[in-house]
């Protein structure tokens, strides 16, 4: 007795949504299955890309632009990962481009860009910080600055993990850009070019401009693994200002003997 196929069975957009769950790597390698699955991958919502499945940054880049054809006139792409780990291979100028092509033609709601092994080295371009389409926005391993401005009108969750910003004026003006904010996590950031608390309080006039800043932000998780006063103080500006926080999540692996002076007055919540 021949069994039948049962998942070839399934619809096309149930299947579609099994295939999002893979990196697009392993997705495309499903057409090899049978005429049933040949294009089944090219309307997976998700495009999941990982340096890690890749020996050669040639072979790498080769994939990631000739899977990009068959999207480029898609409208049903939601979310794009982009990940390099240690495999030697280092993140180039070619991501600029992918970024501003499923930003710009394919319009994604989500967008994660994950750096593990290039502390800090690579910087944002203009591009990311301007979407009108983009829900969420996941950074890891980057460098965010001021040379451009921010535009994220639809943003609801953004998570910042082993992020640096060359001051704190960085991190404001990137939130004053994000006014339907619900959803905020800063992770091992890192903030240069402070020395005195009175520099994040003198930013207050920026965002006393902005009448949608942090107004409907609802979660806010702050993890840090050794928190200075500076990054406790960032903590404090932050839940200062948002008005509407119903969950609050504060992690330092810190024992409260080696917290710096005045740190428990700064995170004060009666």
């Amino acid at each position: 007795m021949i069994r039948s196929d049962r998942l070839s069975d399934l619809p096309d957009h149930l299947l579609q949504q099994i295939l999002s769950f893979l990196p697009t790597q392993e997705a495309i390698a499903t057409s090899l299955l049978s005429k049933r699955w040949t294009s089944l991958w090219t309307g997976s919502p998700t495009l999941h890309f990982d340096a890690l499945n890749f020996r050669s940054s040639i072979f790498f880049v080769e994939f990631v632009e000739h899977a990009l054809i068959f999207f480029r006139n898609s409208n049903h792409v939601q979310i794009f990962r982009l990940r390099f780990g240690s495999s030697g291979i280092q993140p180039d100028d070619n991501i600029v481009n992918w970024v501003t092509t499923v930003i710009n033609k394919l319009k994604v709601e989500e967008l994660d860009l994950c750096f593990t092994s290039y502390w800090f080295s690579v910087d944002l371009s203009s591009e990311i910080l301007n979407s009108s389409a983009m829900r969420v926005l996941k950074l890891n391993g980057v460098t965010v600055s001021t040379d451009y401005s921010v535009n994220l009108p639809s943003l609801e969750v953004l998570h910042l993990e082993r992020v640096i910003f060359p001051e704190f004026r960085c991190l404001v003006m990137l939130l004053t850009g994000c006014p339907r904010l619900e959803e905020l996590k800063l992770n091992l950031f890192v903030i240069f070019a402070i020395t005195k608390a009175t520099k994040i309080e003198s930013l207050q006039h920026l965002v006393s401009s902005k009448p949608s800043f942090l107004v409907r932000l609802k979660r806010f998780c702050f993890d840090q693994f050794k928190a200075s006063e500076t990054q406790y103080r960032v903590a404090r500006f932050i839940m200062d200002n948002a008005k509407a926080l119903s969950t609050v999540s504060i992690i330092c692996r810190s024992s409260v003997n080696s917290l710096p002076n005045n740190a428990k007055k700064v995170i004060h919540m009666p």
